[in-house]
């Protein structure tokens, strides 16, 4: 549901490229900050206790991590569904009005992720 970016600086790349063996816990750490910070501020909202962490993985593209809702909500549904309904709305025969509180959760967050990430990496390279 939510992208975040993280681009470090050309003198801060140069240390990274200089780092033989420790890149790959370093993303992991980067990441399990970020995550930690996303989730938080996902639990205040009314999908809170449904808000779940993957653990960091790599594939082709680089290292990723998921804030995922999941479970089952009272009535059964997938909690993604609903808070996805809850957020966007739905038309049809049973509408329902957009209610936009998880996209302002996670763009509030943002600098807060970012300054996370970047503070585990100003730690690991120092």
């Amino acid at each position: 549901m939510a992208q975040f970016r993280f681009e470090v600086s050309p003198a801060w790349e140069k240390k990274l490229m200089q780092m033989e063996t420790g890149y790959d816990n370093l993303c992991k750490k980067m990441l399990e900050a970020g995550t930690k910070v996303a989730a938080a501020a996902l639990k205040s909202t009314k999908f809170g206790k449904y808000v779940r962490v993957k653990k960091p993985k790599r594939n082709q593209y680089g290292w990723f991590a998921q804030v995922q809702f999941n479970g089952k909500t009272s009535s059964g549904a997938p909690a993604s569904l609903a808070a996805t309904v809850y957020e966007y709305g739905r038309q049809g025969k049973n509408p329902q009005p957009a209610r936009p509180e998880i996209r302002a959760k996670i763009q509030a967050a943002e600098s807060a992720v970012v300054e996370a990430m970047e503070a585990v990496l100003e730690e690991e390279l120092n």
